[in-house]
């Protein structure tokens, strides 16, 4: 499996930095590490794919992910000589009820890493900051009460016509509360995200807002 996945990785140096392909090849890395090796490995594992400067181009997104590729197939490399960790049980079945992989794919492409990493404020702020940026994006208005007042913002889903409203009320409120927590943890020192079960609730929020917003529409443009 390790020559598998080195393999992989060399052949996933030119692919587009956040590229799907790239995505699930890091995530199947992970998890074969961490199973084989143990958390230890998989921190060490995470340090290696982990963009140590904001990306500003795709030009420099793309040099930094080769660098990181790299780096990837030389622990990977090196993990040939270790020898993988012993089970005394066979490991329980998954029974989450969401995975990393099931948030939404902006979630994925701008929050994974930095969860993974353990930076939990960074990925929470930074899933608040990408529903704000859709927001904006479709209404010119980046709060929920402003892009669904003044920027006529609806979204499809409703079971019934007669419940249209509440639906649209209901996706509406998720919007603004993300606003107000925002602004509650990027104006504080201390924004009290130190658990990956709070953090990944707070992104559970995001990604719902986010896969309502993919039913939006304006008023008057259905």
């Amino acid at each position: 499996m390790l020559t598998r996945l080195v393999e992989e990785a060399a052949a996933l140096r030119e692919e587009p930095y956040d590229s799907p392909k790239v995505k699930l090849w890091k995530q199947r890395a992970r998890d074969f590490v961490e199973g084989e090796y143990g958390e230890a490995y998989l921190k060490i594992l995470n340090q290696t794919l982990f963009f140590r400067r904001a990306i500003v181009n795709r030009m420099q997104g793309q040099h930094m992910h080769r660098e990181a590729m790299d780096n990837a197939i030389t622990f990977l490399q090196e993990l040939e000589k270790e020898e993988p960790v012993a089970r005394s049980s066979p490991e329980p079945a998954d029974t989450a009820l969401l995975r990393l992989e099931d948030l939404h794919p902006a979630l994925m492409e701008h929050c994974a890493d930095l969860y993974v990493a353990g930076r939990l404020a960074d990925a929470v702020e930074r899933s608040f900051r990408v529903v704000r940026d859709r927001l904006r994006d479709l209404t010119g208005y980046e709060t929920g009460s402003e892009a669904f007042g003044k920027g006529r913002l609806r979204v499809r889903g409703a079971v019934q016509p007669w419940v249209e409203e509440d639906f649209n009320e209901a996706v509406r409120f998720p919007t603004m509360a993300i606003d107000r927590f925002r602004n509650e943890k990027v104006h504080t020192s201390d924004a009290r995200i130190d658990e990956p079960v709070r953090a990944a609730e707070y992104l559970a929020m995001s990604s719902l807002a986010l896969h309502m917003l993919d039913q939006a529409y304006l008023t008057g443009d259905r």
